[in-house]
């Protein structure tokens, strides 16, 4: 905003308050439209993420941290989508493996590494470990 103030004295000064007014409205209306459809657009795609997000997080980061949380929300921002991808990736991994298996899987092994089936609804437990 303080690099409004010496278009619009200058405008003021040598055409009036009519001209000043249209340098006002001008720079608004350029400003705002960078700020808000271009830059957004431009940080998204470069990014990966969405306009949405983007606008989002400079409001949660700008509101948590104030002018410095605004200004580093976009980075902050990356940092969490990266953290939040990266333990997804890990959990997945190690789910897909021989414990998804185990888990999901209608046997088990015991502890003489028989497979055994797993116990239905009502049914004894005691068969599966050997009792």
């Amino acid at each position: 905003m303080l690099a409004l103030i010496p278009p619009t004295a200058l405008a003021f000064l040598e055409f009036g308050t009519t001209k000043a007014l249209i340098v006002v409205i001008g720079f608004v209306v350029i400003n705002g439209g960078m700020l808000n459809f271009i830059q957004l657009k431009l940080m998204g795609a470069g990014l990966n993420l969405s306009n949405l997000v983007v606008a989002l997080s400079l409001l949660f980061w700008g509101w948590v941290r104030g002018p410095m949380g605004a200004l580093v929300a976009v980075p902050l921002t990356m940092i969490v989508k990266d953290f939040i991808m990266d333990a997804y990736d890990q959990a997945y991994q190690s789910l897909s493996g021989e414990i998804w298996e185990n888990y999901y899987s209608k046997t088990r092994k015991n502890e003489g590494g028989d497979v055994v089936p797993l116990p239905q609804v009502g049914e004894e437990v005691n068969h599966i470990h050997g009792q």
